[in-house]
């Protein structure tokens, strides 16, 4: 799940923290005009996932890790996995003290040394074979991602420029902003429907335009 767009910022392997929601950099780039979100909020938003990718990297300067950050008006969506208890509790303190966050939802998962780096690899491997455009169809949190997006972006009556989503261990983590109940509910039943999802945490806050 590798993305660089507005509101996205990507450091898997060169920074060793990803931060990025997904959403393909050709359609955000053309949807940023069509969110609900300020200009003021957008800006504020990016500045926050710039500071935590920043302040992450400063503090585990030879970790490669698997966190990605989201920020949808000043809530900030930390999802990811680590292998240390400590380390979980370390980073999800830092995130908490970011200046200008006003809420936090830190859904990183712990798991075993071993699928972490796993995952890790398979990220690398990902952009490897995309880079040589050679992409497999296994269903495994990049697929299934794709899935939801071309899910959301077809449904009528769903603005899908206001939400960010990730997949980690088939759980989808989803933030931003619906316009309705009614909404909300065709983007959470969207993504309960696709093939390899295990549960669907949402956390959209409605908000009508």
């Amino acid at each position: 799940m590798i993305r660089t767009a507005l509101g996205a910022l990507t450091m898997f392997g060169l920074l060793g923290v990803t931060g990025c929601s997904y959403v393909s950099a050709a359609r955000e780039a053309a949807g940023k005009a069509l969110e609900d979100r300020t200009h003021a909020d957008l800006m504020k938003d990016t500045e926050i996932e710039s500071k935590l990718v920043r302040l992450i990297n400063e503090r585990y300067t030879r970790m490669n890790l698997d966190l990605t950050f989201d920020a949808w008006e000043q809530r900030v969506l930390a999802t990811g996995t680590v292998d240390k208890p400590t380390l979980r509790d370390d980073i999800g303190r830092l995130v908490k003290d970011v200046p200008g966050v006003r809420v936090t939802y830190y859904e990183v998962q712990l798991v075993s040394t071993k699928e972490k780096e796993e995952r890790l690899q398979e990220k690398g491997q990902r952009e490897q074979k995309k880079n040589q455009g050679t992409m497999s169809e296994t269903i495994d949190d990049w697929w299934i991602a794709r899935k939801i997006e071309a899910k959301i972006i077809a449904r009528p009556g769903v603005n899908s420029n206001n939400y960010r989503w990730r997949v980690v261990r088939g759980t989808v983590y989803i933030i931003g902003r619906a316009r309705s109940q009614t909404e909300l509910d065709k983007v959470l039943e969207l993504c309960r429907e696709t093939k390899g999802v295990k549960q669907v945490k949402h956390f959209v806050e409605i908000k009508p335009v």
